[in-house]
């Protein structure tokens, strides 16, 4: 089952500064500022460090790559619903 670890205020404000460095970067390549852009790609890279670091502190490392399965899907849809999970899995599709 997946489940996500509340975050902390400091993680949060760690997104946030990324988040706005990557819209400082785009809003300069649409501009054609590409020496703006150039800065802020490095600053975007930089916030990006400044994230895993503070996850890594926090033990909530994001990992490169995940793997969703079918029964996690069914495991969510049945939560969300209320539909029993026993339903979920006998209403599948059966895969080619």
């Amino acid at each position: 089952m997946i489940r996500r670890q509340p975050e902390t205020p400091e993680i949060t404000e760690a997104r946030i500064r990324l988040r706005q460095s990557a819209h400082r970067h785009e809003s300069a390549l649409v501009g054609n500022e590409f020496e703006k852009a150039r800065f802020y790609a490095e600053e975007e890279n930089s916030r990006r460090e400044e994230l895993q670091e503070v996850l890594k502190q926090h033990g909530m490392a994001e990992k490169e790559t995940a793997t969703v399965t079918r029964n996690d899907i069914d495991e969510i849809v049945s939560q969300w619903t209320g539909i029993p999970l026993k339903a979920v899995r006998a209403s599948r599709i059966p895969e080619p």
